[in-house]
C-alpha cells in the first residue's frame, strides 16, 4: 500500500484501527519504511499502553506528524470500564511523559488526546476537554457512529437523507493488520 502511495498526493496516513497498532510485530519497520518512501504525513492513533520511555523517544525520533492517544474517559472508573484491561494510572503517566519529552525536544510533532462520546462517558466530556486542552495540541471529541448497526444511535424520523454508517466513506481507506482492505 505504501508503495502504491509513492508520488501521489496523500493528505495523511494514519496508523490505527483493530487494536493497538504498536503491538504489531513489524510496527517499527513499517513506520520506517513509510518514512523512507516519503509517504505521508504519518500519524498514529494509540491507546498509550506501549508508550514507555524507549517507545516515546522512538516515535519522536521518527518525525511522525502526530500522536493521538485514545483515552475515552476522564476518570479512572470510566476509563477502566471502557478501556478494559488497561491501567488508568499507567496510561495517564505515559501521556504526560510523552507531552514532557516532546516539549523538551521542541519538535513539531502534535500531541492529541481523543474521546469517543458514548453512554458510559457522556458525563465526563466537559471535564476531559477542560483538563487536556492546555496540555496537548488538540483535544478531539468524536461522536459514536454506527458500524454496521453495532450501536443504537438512530436518525430522527424527520431526517429524509439516507444514513451511511461511516462519515468518511469516500475520503478514507483502511487496511487492517493482516493487509485486508476494509470498507
Amino acid at each position: 500500500v505504501v508503495d502504491e502511495c509513492v508520488g501521489k498526493h496523500i493528505d495523511l496516513i494514519r496508523i490505527t484501527a483493530d487494536g493497538e497498532p504498536t503491538l504489531h510485530p513489524k510496527f517499527w519497520s513499517l513506520l520506517e519504511y513509510a518514512k523512507e518512501r516519503k509517504v505521508g504525513p504519518i500519524g498514529l492513533t494509540t491507546n498509550g499502553s506501549t508508550l514507555n520511555e524507549k517507545n516515546i523517544r522512538r516515535l519522536l525520533d521518527s518525525n511522525i506528524a502526530f500522536i493521538d492517544i485514545s483515552l475515552d474517559a476522564f476518570s479512572k472508573g470510566v476509563f477502566e470500564k471502557i478501556r478494559v484491561g488497561l491501567r488508568y494510572e499507567k496510561i495517564i503517566q505515559n501521556v504526560h511523559r510523552l507531552i514532557e519529552i516532546n516539549a523538551q525536544r521542541r519538535l513539531p510533532i502534535k500531541t492529541m488526546v481523543s474521546f469517543v462520546a458514548q453512554k458510559e462517558n457522556e458525563q465526563e466530556r466537559k471535564a476531559f476537554l477542560e483538563y487536556w486542552k492546555s496540555r496537548v495540541d488538540q483535544v478531539l471529541i468524536r461522536e459514536m457512529t454506527t458500524n454496521v448497526g453495532l450501536n443504537s444511535k438512530t436518525v430522527s424520523e424527520s431526517d429524509t437523507h439516507e444514513r451511511w454508517p461511516c462519515p468518511h466513506f469516500w475520503r478514507r481507506v483502511v487496511i487492517n493488520y493482516d493487509n485486508e482492505l476494509k470498507a
